[in-house]
């Protein structure tokens, strides 16, 4: 006679939360004051940041400083740098369309020239045909954005490049 063995009914599953280790940590009060941080030396902030200032605030205090230590000296004009830094983003190596956009913005507001954002961006072919092929559909879009087209209203000043920009902007009057 063959034994009866009792099987119980599977069970469905209960969804309980992911281990710790996999949940995104919280937004603490320093991670915070931060990106508060961040955002006005820099104007803008990333979903990426928050999640790095989550895992490692250390670290993002000292990519602030990092980051934001061009903006506040150097010898070169805050508009120079601008365009320096929408080359690099636009260049064939790097093709990042978010990063030229902000830069060709704050180089316009910062008081460069239509013609000189071409000619950075002209500039930037000499490493691949690319640059303009992303850039220069964007430079169109910021243009039509502003009503002169000359693009420098384009964004609104933030953080402490306020003061910089109406300077800048009373320098090119002249």
């Amino acid at each position: 006679m063959a034994s009866k063995v009792k099987v119980k009914p599977a069970r469905a599953r209960s969804r309980q939360p992911a281990p710790r280790g996999n949940q995104p940590l919280p937004l603490t009060g320093r991670a915070r004051s931060l990106l508060a941080r961040f955002e006005r030396e820099r104007g803008f902030s990333r979903e990426w940041h928050q999640h790095l200032v989550r895992h490692d605030p250390d670290f993002f205090a000292r990519y602030i400083g990092w980051s934001s230590h061009m903006y506040q000296r150097g010898a070169l004009p805050m508009r120079y740098k601008e365009l320096i830094l929408m080359g690099l983003d636009a260049s064939c190596t790097h093709q990042h369309a978010e990063g030229t956009r902000v830069h060709m913005r704050n180089a316009l507001r910062y008081g460069a020239s239509v013609a000189e954002v071409v000619e950075t961006l002209e500039l930037c072919t000499l490493l691949g045909i690319h640059s303009c092929s992303l850039a220069m559909p964007i430079l169109a879009e910021v243009l039509a954005e502003s009503p002169g087209g000359s693009g420098a209203q384009s964004a609104k000043p933030r953080g402490k490049n306020n003061r910089k920009i109406v300077r800048a902007r009373r320098r090119n009057a002249r």
